[in-house]
C-alpha cells in the first residue's frame, strides 16, 4: 500500500469519526432543546415560585428549533459518513468535494479535517491527474452525439 492509499484510508476513517461526533453531539443538543421546549410548553403553574411560567408558544418554539437542529445534524453526519465511504471506495468525486466544502465551515474540527484532506497530494482534488476514481464523469467527457 503506497502513501496515497494510506492517506485515503486515514481520511475515510477521520470522516467516519467526524460524522459520528457531529451526529451524536448535534442530536444531543437538539434533543435537549426539544425536551426543554416540551417542558416549557407543558409547565404547570407552581404555587411556590415567583412569577408566571413562560407562555406555551415559547416552549413550542424551543421544541421546534431543537427538532430541526437534531434532524439537520443527523443529515449532515450521514452525508459526512457516506462521503468517507465514497473516499474509501474512490467513487463519487463531486459528492466528496461538495461535502468537503461544507465540512470546512465547521470550525475547528472540520477545518482541520479538510486541511488533512488537502495534504493528500492532488489525488483527491484533481482526479483528472492520475487518481483512480471509478464511474465518475470528468469535465470534458460529455460530447455531442449525432443521432
Amino acid at each position: 500500500m503506497d502513501q496515497d492509499e494510506q492517506h485515503l484510508r486515514l481520511l475515510s476513517i477521520f470522516h467516519y469519526v467526524y460524522g459520528g461526533l457531529i451526529g451524536g453531539l448535534g442530536a444531543l443538543v437538539g434533543l435537549l432543546y426539544f425536551a426543554m421546549g416540551l417542558w416549557m410548553a407543558t409547565a404547570l403553574p407552581t404555587s411556590g415560585g415567583r412569577g408566571q411560567p413562560p407562555p406555551p408558544e415559547f416552549g413550542i418554539f424551543f421544541a421546534t428549533i431543537g427538532a430541526v437542529v437534531a434532524i439537520v445534524s443527523l443529515a449532515i453526519a450521514g452525508c459526512v459518513i457516506v462521503a468517507g465511504r465514497f473516499l474509501a471506495r474512490k467513487t463519487h468525486w463531486m459528492f466528496c468535494l461538495v461535502i468537503a466544502g461544507l465540512i470546512c465551515l465547521n470550525a475547528p474540527l472540520g477545518t482541520v479535517l479538510e486541511l488533512f484532506r488537502q495534504g493528500v497530494p492532488g489525488r483527491i482534488v484533481q482526479p483528472d491527474e492520475g487518481a483512480s476514481y471509478r464511474d465518475e464523469p470528468r469535465p470534458g467527457d460529455y460530447r455531442f452525439r449525432s443521432r
